[in-house]
C-alpha cells in the first residue's frame, strides 16, 4: 500500500503575478498556479517554498506573512503597490483584511473602499425602487445589482412574455425593458394600461 505524498508549498510566478499553491507535485502546482494567476503553463515558473509549508492545513499563507517575505500587493482601493520595502507607503499604516484577502495602503483607503460599496448599494436600492414604481404591471422574479455586481438588472415576466425579460438602465440612464420574442404591441398595451 503506497503512502500518500506530503502536500507542500510552491510559489508560482509569472512576470507580474504570483501565488502560493499547496500540492504534493510540482507540475500540478504549476498548472493550478498558472490558472490562478491567469497565465499559460509555460509562462510561469514554479519553485518549492518550504518556508510556507506550515500553512498547508490553512491552504493559504496570511497576507502579512507574504508581505514580510518580500511579496507585494496592490491596494484594493487606489492600486498603489504595497510592500514592506516601499518608500511611498508607511508600512505600519497598511491595513490587511485576511478574511477578504485584501490589502489597503492605510485606513483612509479602506474607508474610501467601504464608502464606494455603500454608494454602489444605494444606487442599487434606488434602481429597485424606481423599477417597481415605473413597472408595477410586471412580475419581478429577481433583482441583481448589490456589490459586487457591476450592473443593476431586474428580471421580470408578464402574461405575453415567452421568456423572462429584464429591466436595465440604457446608455442615457433611462429604465428600459429588454425582451426577446415578445409582441411589442401587446407589451406597449400592457404598459399603457397601467399608467
Amino acid at each position: 500500500m503506497a503512502s500518500e505524498k506530503k502536500v507542500v508549498a510552491w510559489t508560482v510566478n509569472s512576470e507580474d503575478r504570483g501565488d502560493i499553491v499547496f500540492h504534493h507535485h510540482g507540475l500540478a502546482a504549476r498548472r493550478i498556479g498558472a490558472e490562478t494567476i491567469d497565465c499559460e503553463f509555460d509562462e510561469c515558473e514554479c519553485r518549492r517554498a518550504p518556508a510556507f509549508d506550515c500553512y498547508v492545513a490553512d491552504n493559504q499563507v496570511p497576507l502579512r506573512v507574504l508581505l514580510n517575505n518580500d511579496w507585494w500587493f496592490e491596494c484594493y482601493c487606489c492600486g498603489e503597490r504595497v510592500s514592506s520595502g516601499t518608500d511611498r507607503i508607511v508600512f505600519a499604516d497598511v491595513i490587511i483584511d485576511e478574511c477578504e484577502r485584501k490589502v489597503f495602503c492605510n485606513e483612509k483607503c479602506k474607508a474610501k473602499y467601504l464608502d464606494n460599496i455603500d454608494e454602489h448599494n444605494k444606487k442599487y436600492k434606488k434602481f429597485k425602487k424606481d423599477v417597481l414604481e415605473k413597472f408595477p404591471q410586471l412580475t419581478f422574479t429577481d433583482f441583481k445589482g448589490e456589490y459586487p455586481a457591476i450592473y443593476c438588472v431586474a428580471i421580470c415576466t408578464f402574461p405575453e412574455a415567452v421568456f423572462p425579460c429584464s429591466v436595465v438602465y440604457d446608455h442615457k440612464g433611462e429604465l428600459v425593458i429588454r425582451a426577446r420574442l415578445v409582441d411589442e404591441k401587446k407589451l406597449a398595451q400592457l404598459l399603457d394600461s397601467e399608467q
